[in-house]
């Protein structure tokens, strides 16, 4: 009897807890570190005026790049009264291998030739930026829509190792997005999180497209410390006709990410 008293007492006090203070609203401003396990496909192609189209080169299978990376993401987000959010964030896909080719290759002005070693590098830098506006705002759901731009920063290159011929590329091309946003309480200090950012378009020479989902689980140690544990899937594609730099891309990523979040 005493111990089902205790276990009673103890629920109605957890529940007497604002769920607030999961979702933090209260917070200004918000910066996270989140450290992801990755899986990687990344495909890309690079045309020539002289050559004419390229091959669309699978970096993994090709040019025996990493298909799983280890990385960091770094977000930020600034809370500008309870229903307007401004986010941003920045993440660091970078890669480099040697390979001996299974086939021919064509990448710009440049053929390499089937059993060429080829030195391979990939570098690509994210930036996303966007603004959040929350029309459901209650202690423990918050629901909003969003609108963003995402900036993969790509350079890539090849060298082949016994001759030094060498071609490369680099192109940065920012893609609006729309979204969703849902942040839900579902204990005193356990909360989740989800996103959808989404872009879609065919317009004359340029085919694009970019899906970039994410959820998360957060419990909160203090006031202004959460850890936390997360997954997040990207997909982005997208090929230009007709000018001096043609080009097709294709990456996507998935995987696990574990998190600290400070909060002011």
């Amino acid at each position: 009897m005493r111990t089902s008293l205790t276990i009673a007492l103890a629920a109605a006090g957890l529940a007497a807890i604002p769920l607030q203070t999961a979702l933090a609203a209260d917070k200004t401003f918000e910066v996270s570190a989140n450290a992801l396990a990755l899986d990687i496909q990344s495909e890309l192609r690079f045309d020539s005026a002289t050559l004419g189209q390229g091959t669309l080169i699978n970096f993994e299978n090709d040019l025996n790049l990493d298909s799983s990376k280890t990385t960091y993401r770094y977000e930020g987000r600034l809370r500008l009264g309870r229903n307007h959010v401004l986010e941003g964030s920045y993440m660091d896909l970078s890669r480099s291998g040697t390979g001996t080719l299974a086939r021919s290759l064509q990448f710009g002005d440049q053929t390499y030739n089937i059993a060429t070693t080829v030195d391979s590098k990939l570098d690509i830098n994210f930036y996303r930026f966007a603004y959040s506006y929350y029309f459901i705002n209650q202690a423990n759901l918050e629901l909003g829509a969003a609108i963003g731009v995402q900036v993969p920063d790509i350079d890539a290159s090849l060298v082949d190792t016994n001759t030094n011929i060498s071609e490369a590329y680099s192109g940065t091309v920012p893609i609006p997005t729309v979204g969703l946003r849902a942040n839900v309480s579902v204990l005193p200090n356990l909360s989740l999180r989800g996103s959808a950012d989404l872009f879609s378009v065919s317009v004359g020479d340029f085919d694009g497209s970019l899906m970039d989902v994410s959820v998360k689980a957060e419990y909160r140690i203090l006031d202004t410390l959460g850890i936390g544990v997360g997954y997040n899937k990207f997909d982005i594609d997208g090929s230009l006709q007709n000018t001096s730099e043609d080009f097709a891309t294709n990456l996507n990523y998935d995987g696990a990410s574990v998190f600290l979040n400070l909060r002011f």
